[in-house]
């Protein structure tokens, strides 16, 4: 990817966040390469993973329907060729090789960065052409640079912070619960800044939570954490997701972490090669 990122999404964030800021017979999981028309985007689903009962509705309609999107301004080259499919109570892997492109990408399903290239429809919403209207639909994560917490906030002050914005309940019994459902109770007086990484990316996604919207996006789950504190934070937004039938859009490097949601995506062709090479590998374990 040539180029240095535009820095536009900061200051469309801030308005929206407030802050300065292959379907296998034996499991639900589908995976599949997205992008590319004439690369891998035409390459069969991979599979592998969760119980078939938590495949979603095939008749519903999906909360992210991207066909053939992309992000080129000038030099600046993040992801192309993406088609993408989020269907409603499932937690759905965006699989980059680094973190620009899935990051933009997941920002342009939030109605922060507008493709320029190709149709996005999220919740209904024409997120090319009208993506403000995604603001009280879509639950943001925390995106480094794009809705950064304030210095001095605590754990709590964060989470209803987040709950006002979208009109929802904010006493202390509303934050407790929400805390607590991603294990963060005990951390509630705990200032934001220092905040070990594990915790941190939960604390991410209890913001991406509040206030019930019908679709979560949160950014890397892994960095800094341990595989186990990864695995356990996915454990927590799959469990939200069928619980709520919200969707969950997340990004990861890791092919390990992006089988054990119930779908993934790629968004780059090196993203595409090392899940081949994952799956190859679990074939011949």
């Amino acid at each position: 990817m040539a180029g240095s990122a535009p820095s536009f999404p900061i200051a469309v964030a801030r308005a929206h966040s407030g802050y300065n800021n292959s379907i296998s017979e034996t499991d639900g999981r589908r995976g599949r390469s997205a992008f590319g028309k004439d690369s891998v985007r035409n390459m069969k689903d991979r599979q592998g993973g969760r119980a078939a009962a938590t495949a979603p509705d095939a008749a519903a309609r999906p909360t992210v329907l991207a066909e053939d999107i992309g992000y080129v301004r000038g030099a600046y080259r993040s992801y192309e060729h993406l088609d993408l499919r989020v269907e409603a109570g499932t937690a759905h892997a965006l699989v980059g090789s680094g973190d620009v492109a899935a990051r933009d990408a997941l920002l342009s399903c939030a109605g922060l960065v507008r493709p320029t290239a190709g149709s996005l429809t999220v919740c209904g919403v024409d997120a090319v052409t009208d993506g403000r209207r995604l603001r009280p639909l879509v639950g943001l994560g925390l995106f480094p640079g794009v809705n950064d917490l304030p210095a001095g906030q605590t754990v709590a002050e964060a989470l209803a912070h987040e709950l006002r914005l979208h009109r929802a309940p904010a006493d202390e019994d509303a934050v407790l619960a929400g805390l607590a459902a991603w294990l963060l109770a005990t951390l509630a007086d705990a200032p934001v800044e220092g905040l070990p990484a594990a915790d941190r990316a939960r604390l991410g996604a209890a913001c991406a939570a509040a206030g019930a919207p019908r679709l979560m996006v949160v950014p890397d789950i892994e960095s800094g954490s341990s595989p186990d504190e990864a695995a356990r934070t996915l454990g927590l937004l799959a469990d939200c997701a069928h619980r709520t039938r919200a969707a969950v859009l997340f990004a990861t490097s890791s092919p390990g972490l992006a089988r054990a949601a119930d779908a993934w995506t790629a968004v780059d062709m090196a993203a595409s090669e090392a899940m081949a090479a994952s799956d190859q590998e679990a074939m011949n374990a």
